[in-house]
């Protein structure tokens, strides 16, 4: 990626040590997330990071106090590891409403990113910023 000028920002799931959310709904296996130490020597590559809440729910089913708190405090405990700001969100499965959007904007980041939803002008809403999924 640095031969080619690419950068690249893994969202991290902050409160998790597998991506335990899959278990029993797919056929993905469960695996074994970044540790600090992955993460702090991925950082000297100037990989970037951004958060993915704390346990991965889908934020749109369930209360929206339930939703801030794992907003803001995986904000706050990945920017803890790092010790840098974290300033981009991916929201869970890709699912979205206004209030999220502005519970993510109170947060402190600066962008939201999407899946499906949002516009492909990246600019016309730094909050539901379409991603596409690779697997």
């Amino acid at each position: 990626m640095r031969k080619y000028g690419f950068k690249a920002t893994i969202f991290l799931v902050a409160g998790r040590e597998t991506n335990e959310w899959d278990k029993g709904q797919s056929s993905e296996p469960e695996l074994r997330l970044l540790s600090k130490e992955e993460i702090l020597e991925m950082k000297k590559y100037e990989i970037e990071f951004g958060s993915h809440t704390l346990t991965h729910p889908d934020l749109t089913k369930i209360p929206l106090e339930a939703a801030k708190n794992e907003i803001f405090e995986s904000k706050k405990q990945i920017e803890e590891i790092i010790q840098d700001e974290v300033i981009t969100f991916a929201y869970p499965y890709g699912k979205l409403n206004q209030n999220l959007k502005e519970i993510v904007k109170q947060a402190g980041y600066e962008f939201g990113i999407a899946t499906d939803s949002g516009s492909a002008a990246i600019d016309e809403d730094w909050f539901e910023i379409r991603r596409i999924i690779l697997f």
